[in-house]
């Protein structure tokens, strides 16, 4: 009995590590209905795994620029709109490299309802972590 437990131990062991989890950031915290959120998450693991297998003589350079932007591979962007408020979750999203499986984590918002096409002074209070932003 104690031979398995340590046996099943080992091996989520080894399926735990052999799996890379990323961290997903957002640009809003909190969005309303309609909104355009930015959600990224850093490419330097796949920068890194590519230096560390290059040939002897050969090195990664900066990113090059075209009109501001940077056409490397720094960070993975892309906007998002909710059609819907509430409680709304992104991730984990999970892709693999070479085998290996690449996951991020998950990040949940709470969407506010759309404000209404009006002229008025609206304050909203929102308590979040800054360690998704």
């Amino acid at each position: 009995m104690k031979k398995a437990i340590i046996l099943i131990f080992l091996s989520v062991a080894l399926a735990t590590s052999a799996q890379e989890t990323i961290k997903l950031k957002v640009d809003n915290p909190a969005p309303r209905v309609g909104d355009a959120v930015k959600i990224s998450f850093s490419l330097q693991f796949l920068s890194d795994r590519l230096a560390n297998q290059l040939n002897k003589g050969v090195e990664l350079v900066a990113p090059s620029y075209v009109y501001g932007d940077s056409i490397a591979l720094s960070d993975f962007q892309r906007n998002v709109t909710f059609e819907y408020s509430g409680r709304q979750v992104l991730g984990p999203f999970r892709f693999n490299i070479n085998g290996k499986e690449i996951a991020t984590d998950s990040i949940v918002l709470e969407v506010g309802e759309k404000l209404p096409i009006k002229e008025s002074i609206s304050v909203r209070y929102v308590e979040f972590s800054e360690k998704n932003t």
